[in-house]
Parts: structure tokens; C-alpha cells; sequence
């Protein structure tokens, strides 16, 4: 008997400039991606994470669910900005039945509020449990304020969405990560997101996150810078990062301003990792996988692999996965830019933690 396609849940990555949404089909161990679509938001509909129009962010939702061949109406959704934190701890090695109450304990000495006010999850790591006294293992523990999951969940229940599964940007990545490419378990990757408002970063090791960081530079860093030097206003300023020629000036004439941002995102990148260099095996970083929608402006990718010594290529999040149908049609690149957090959150089953 042929296997059926099961469905499964939209990925809805909600930033500051878009909506991306994805859904996958599976049937056994083989991924096809059945729809694939962005929705563009007005400036300042989601600031920093926060949703701060949610009429808006609820009608971009239903647009793009609507318009696209999506079936599913339950989703996964992924925190951002400021609404999330995410950080690795080490605590003695102790059995699983204990493990709760040290992580909440422990987590009281890192999270920035108050912990009535945010919901904690977690993931270990690493476990050395049942071994010699002074063993350790290591959790990467998650703090989210309820106020921005309730934000959340309030917009998509007005799009008519059901939410099944709140995950974190940097989780969907290493999903996405792991169905398309062959992972060393030795190998340490960077995970660099450029988004319009901000970068994620995320170190991998074998697979699992080790760190991530978000940095305040992004697509509007450039716009904003292009609009200080040349005097162009925001809409030309992006057609110029694209390549087009806008308000009488050619792409080449952005090159020296891109430059400059550019060495400025090299430097913001080399100083987080450093900061994370403890965290990582001695070997260090091997390669850098770069996604999100400012990621393809003009020699970006270049001065990351000269300034920080390593290989740098896109993340295609759709390397593996077959159209399921034609409707699904062929994917650019500048899709795959996009796509890989909401790729990666279509990964996630409902009850997943």
C-alpha cells in the first residue's frame, strides 16, 4: 500500500519587515515542501519581537495563508528580539527526575525579569548523570516573558490560526540545518540570520546549538546608512542593495557605504564569537552558513570569510525537499534567503517540547 502524505504545521516566521510561512508534507523519511509564501509588513509593525500591531500582523497572516496552497491551520511560531533569551548553563550531573527543579533554580540567576512573568523550558545538552561525583552536563535553558507568547498566540488565533508549537528562531535554524545537510558530529558551524532589524548568530556543534546572540545590525543599517551618505529615502535605498538603479543613482555608487556597514557586521560577528569561544570545542568554528533576507546584499558574504577566516556559503533550507505538487513551484535563491526559519519551524510536530 502507498504511504500517504501527512500533513503537518505551518512554519510562521513573524519579523520585523515580513511574514514567511511554510508547510511541509512527509511520507516516510522523504520532505516535500507543499506551499511557500511572504507577506510584507509595514514599518513598525513588529518591533524588535514585539508584536506592536497585531490588526496588522493578524490580516498579513490571513493574506498569506489564504492566497497560498496552504491546508494546515495549526502553526509553530518562533520568538524573537527581546521577547526570548536563551542561554547554556552547566549544572552537576543528577538523574532526570531531579533535573527540573535545578534548572528553575538555577535559571532565576540568569533570566533579566521576574520569574512569575516568564515561561522556561529546556534542552540538555549533554549529560555525564550516573557517573563519578563531579560530573556535569550542560542545558540550554529558554526564558520567554508570557506577555509576548499571549501576544503572540492572541494574533494568530484572530488570523485563524491555532498555535501547536512556540519555538526559538535559532532551534527552527538547526531544524532546517539538519534535514538538508549532512552534519559532522565533529564539525562546529555559525549560523548567521540577517534580518532586516537584526542578525542572529548561532554556534553548532555536531548539530546542537551551543550559543546563540542576537546583534542590533541588519537590512536597515544599510538602508539608514545609505540614507545619511546619499540622501535617498528608504524605498530607493533598497532598490539600490537589490541592484536596481533608484533616484537617479546607479548600484556602484552604494558600494563604498555597503562596504562600510559590511566591515561593521564583520566586526559585531567577530566580537560575539569571541565571547562565545569558551563555549566552543578548540578547534573553533569550520564554516559559516549564512540565511535571512539582507543576507544576499553586496559583498556581505566575502568580507565575513575574510574577515573571520573561514568558509562562508548560503543555507538552503530547500536543498532536500521536492515540490509536492506544481503549485508548490520552483524556489529562487532569494526564497531560500527567507525561508530557512520558517522551513525549520514546519519541522515540528504538535505536543513537540
Amino acid at each position: 500500500m502507498l504511504r500517504r502524505w501527512r500533513c503537518g504545521l505551518v512554519g510562521l516566521d513573524i519579523g520585523s519587515s515580513a511574514v514567511k510561512a511554510a508547510e511541509l508534507r512527509r511520507r516516510g523519511r522523504k520532505w516535500s515542501l507543499a506551499a511557500f509564501g511572504v507577506e510584507q509588513l509595514p514599518p513598525g509593525a513588529v518591533d524588535a519581537g514585539v508584536i506592536a500591531d497585531p490588526d496588522t500582523v493578524a490580516a498579513a497572516v490571513r493574506r498569506l495563508l489564504g492566497r497560498t496552497a496552504f491546508r494546515a491551520r495549526s502553526a509553530a511560531v518562533a520568538l524573537a528580539g527581546n521577547t526570548v533569551m536563551v542561554r547554556r548553563i552547566t549544572l552537576p550531573a543528577m538523574r532526570p527526575e531531579e533535573l527540573d527543579g535545578s534548572v528553575y533554580w538555577e535559571a532565576r540567576q540568569h533570566i533579566p525579569f521576574p520569574a512569575e512573568d516568564v515561561a522556561l523550558d529546556y534542552q540538555v545538552l549533554n549529560t555525564a548523570a550516573g557517573e563519578p561525583d563531579g560530573a556535569t552536563c550542560e542545558v540550554l535553558l529558554v526564558a520567554a516573558r508570557r506577555d509576548s507568547v499571549a501576544a503572540y498566540v492572541g494574533v494568530l488565533e484572530q488570523a485563524g490560526v491555532t498555535v501547536a508549537v512556540i519555538d526559538v528562531g535559532a532551534f527552527a535554524l538547526r531544524n532546517a540545518l539538519a534535514l538538508n545537510y549532512d552534519i559532522d558530529p565533529t564539525a562546529v558551524a555559525a549560523l548567521l540570520d540577517v534580518g532586516a532589524a537584526a542578525v542572529g548568530l548561532t554556534v553548532v556543534a555536531g548539530g546542537q546549538p551551543l550559543c546563540t546572540r542576537e546583534l542590533p545590525l541588519g537590512g536597515r543599517t544599510y538602508v539608514e546608512a545609505l540614507g545619511r551618505e546619499l540622501g535617498l529615502a528608504a524605498a530607493d535605498a533598497r532598490q539600490l542593495l537589490l541592484g536596481h538603479r533608484a533616484a537617479g543613482r546607479e548600484p556602484e555608487e552604494a558600494l563604498p557605504v555597503v562596504q562600510s556597514v559590511n566591515g561593521s557586521m564583520v566586526t559585531e560577528v567577530a566580537g560575539a564569537l569571541e565571547l562565545f569561544r569558551a563555549a566552543m570545542p578548540p578547534k573553533g568554528i569550520g564554516s559559516l552558513l549564512l540565511c535571512g533576507g539582507a543576507s544576499r546584499i553586496e559583498g556581505l558574504a566575502g568580507a565575513l570569510a575574510d574577515g573571520l577566516g573561514v568558509g562562508v556559503t548560503p543555507l538552503d533550507p530547500f536543498r532536500r525537499l521536492e515540490p509536492l505538487a506544481a503549485r508548490s513551484g520552483r524556489r529562487s535563491e532569494a526564497d531560500g534567503s527567507l525561508a530557512a526559519v520558517a522551513v525549520g519551524l514546519a519541522l515540528r510536530r504538535a505536543g513537540d517540547r
